[in-house]
């Protein structure tokens, strides 16, 4: 009787490791479903994608999501997921960031892109709202925390060498925009982490000592606001540069490698 329980204890706890084992496995691959201000759920998949969902029903392990982290460094907001039927809410903002760390872990550059990638294989892979293509280019739609924006592809040799966001803010006061900069260099910070260079390039002083005036100094071409990040062989120029009263933003990333497109 002696041996029996013996052989029966050891069978036992094999089965629990493997138990243990599925367990942990289910734990680390569950998508992870969140829930936009407007009522949009999320799937953020494992493989650093992301989709809204059509259905609104959700089982199983689409009601569990792990801690998630929105920032890269200093202080941190979380969003828990809960499996009491609760609905998480998260910003626009917070799903963009969301989105860039999980990229982080994968081999993009650009959003869901690498560099070097043909422009049908990135045609596939952007889902935004299509706008038009060149012969080497792609546009798309878009809100980058809550700008009106444009998604600039730019290809040579049909590689991937460039993308960037056009802010297209219709603002009056023209000391908005200087916000709209300001909102996105906080942004980018928090995500990407301490730029590399943070420059104001005043070509005429006149307005430098009132800050509320900076925005005119761009439109006039008094003043460049630049602001460079580097990281994985990519260069993150964040500009707001204009003339004749008008103000454009930038955010183009470039890769180092095949050269600044």
């Amino acid at each position: 009787m002696l041996k029996v329980n013996v052989s029966i204890n050891k069978y036992g706890m094999r089965a629990l490791c493997a138990l243990i084992i599925m367990v942990s496995l289910l734990s680390v691959y569950a998508e992870q479903i969140a829930t936009t201000a407007d009522g949009k759920k999320v799937r953020l998949k494992d493989n650093g994608t992301w989709e809204y969902i059509k259905d609104s029903k959700t089982t199983g392990s689409a009601t569990q999501s792990s801690t998630v982290m929105t920032q890269k460094s200093g202080s941190t907001t979380e969003t828990s997921g809960t499996g009491d039927g609760k609905k998480q809410h998260i910003s626009s903002q917070e799903i963009e960031s969301l989105v860039n760390i999980i990229q982080g872990d994968r081999a993009s550059d650009f959003r869901n892109v690498s560099w070097g990638m043909s422009l049908e294989q990135v045609k596939k892979l952007e889902n935004l709202k299509f706008l038009s293509a060149g012969k080497d280019s792609l546009k798309y739609d878009y809100k980058l925390i809550g700008m009106n924006c444009k998604v600039i592809y730019k290809f040579r040799d049909n590689k991937l060498v460039s993308a960037r966001y056009n802010i297209e803010q219709k603002h009056i006061d023209p000391s908005l925009f200087n916000e709209d900069y300001v909102s996105l260099k906080q942004y980018f910070s928090k995500v990407i982490g301490t730029p590399l260079t943070d420059q104001d390039v005043w070509k005429n002083n006149l307005y430098k000592p009132d800050k509320t005036k900076w925005g005119f100094a761009v439109s006039i071409g008094f003043l460049t606001r630049m602001i460079i990040w580097k990281q994985l062989g990519t260069k993150i120029l964040l500009q707001m540069n204009g003339h004749n009263h008008k103000i454009y933003i930038t955010i183009k990333y470039s890769s180092l490698k095949l050269g600044l497109g």
